[in-house]
């Protein structure tokens, strides 16, 4: 993929303020950009404060996270590390570091994941909460995550931008198009089922595509956690109008079992072997569980909870 001279300057520019507490930041605020980060946020609204909300911030983020790597898969792209002579703009690299950083660079380059998944994430944020704290905070994280990547050395400046620009437009017209379903009252069975069934033959597509392992773990993500809320929806119909204490043992409790389970299923499966569909499969069983199972614990009073 052709890169313009003005995008080596610019990272050769950040590569140059790359001092190691420099770096440091650069990667801990690069992290409110990652996946990670944002199950976070959708499981803190979801289990506390908003699940309906949370369930469409879910679905939008789950839905931009699979074009990304739709595109990802497609373009192919290197990352400027990767470019012969280039090693030295990877700043996690820095031997001056005084500890062992990982900078989230898998897969390919372009468009940037980290930059998009803000775009989606923090412009739904905003759509769906109106506390001026929430805007302001979400506007700043647009812009630094993007520049994080570039501080990294771990995206070039068409990557961010492109990326940024694609997560706003998926969470305008995602947002807009899940609101239009609930007021015409279609069953939202209905959105998450058509979206899974325009995602499957990209999953034969990819099977044997080196860089498409985020791909299937963000269709797993995607199914696992929506499949859960429908389940939720059901059979358990829990409330988040509780206690500042329920909430914060809510997020603990669940997030122990989550965390549990990310950690050991991995050992699990790979019993069975190491490939595409069980790493789909085990994300799918972690965010089901996070959306679908660990709720029984917070209804108190079963399906009439609320």
């Amino acid at each position: 993929m052709y890169r313009f001279n003005f995008e080596w300057q610019i990272l050769d520019l950040f590569n140059k303020l790359s001092f190691p507490i420099i770096t440091i930041l650069n990667w801990a605020l690069s992290f409110l950009g990652g996946g990670e980060a944002a199950f976070l946020i959708i499981l803190i609204i979801y289990y506390c404060f908003d699940k309906e909300k949370g369930e469409k911030i879910a679905y939008v983020t789950a839905t931009s996270m699979l074009l990304n790597g739709l595109f990802k898969n497609l373009f192919l792209a290197k990352r400027p590390f990767e470019f012969e002579g280039k090693e030295y703009l990877r700043a996690t690299l820095n031997n001056d570091l005084p500890v062992t950083l990982s900078d989230g660079a898998t897969g390919t380059s372009f468009p940037s994941g980290h930059s998009q998944n803000s775009g989606v994430l923090y412009t739904s944020l905003m759509l769906n909460f109106k506390k001026k704290w929430i805007k302001i905070t979400s506007i700043a994280l647009l812009i630094i995550v993007p520049l994080t990547r570039l501080f990294l050395g771990v995206h070039f400046p068409g990557d961010v931008v492109i990326g940024l620009g694609l997560g706003i437009l998926a969470a305008l017209s995602l947002n807009f198009l899940y609101d239009f379903i609930q007021k015409k009252n279609f069953p939202l069975v209905y959105l998450y089922g058509i979206t899974l069934v325009v995602f499957v033959p990209f999953l034969f597509i990819n099977f044997h595509n080196p860089s498409a392992g985020d791909f299937f773990k963000c269709f797993g993500l995607f199914a696992g956690f929506l499949g859960g809320c429908l389940i939720e929806k059901k059979f358990i119909n829990f409330t988040t109008n509780i206690n500042y204490f329920e909430r914060g043992m809510r997020l603990l409790i669940g997030g122990i079992i989550v965390l549990t389970l990310k950690s050991n299923l991995k050992d699990v499966f790979l019993v069975f072997g190491d490939n595409y569909i069980l790493d789909a499969l085990r994300y799918g069983l972690m965010t089901f569980a996070a959306s679908g199972v660990v709720p029984f614990l917070f209804s108190r009073r079963g399906k009439n909870n609320e």
